[in-house]
């Protein structure tokens, strides 16, 4: 697994383009991922993702979009 971080710097659009050229990466994107935003980069094809402050308060709602 190789971590991309700061991953908001370059966005989901950063991604795409690395999984294009390493098909079957396994990335983890950390570094500015929020509640918010984490069904965007999973749906982009994130292995998995890393939330640091915005979870705070904020895991039922997480839960909850994932879930979704």
């Amino acid at each position: 697994m190789a971590k991309l971080c700061p991953a908001h710097i370059g966005g989901v659009a950063y991604l795409k383009s690395l999984l294009a050229v390493l098909p079957g990466a396994r990335i983890m994107a950390t570094g500015g991922i929020t509640v918010d935003n984490t069904a965007e980069w999973l749906a982009a094809d994130a292995f998995t993702v890393s939330i640091g402050n915005d979870t705070r308060g904020n895991a039922a709602r997480l839960r909850a979009l994932l879930d979704g």
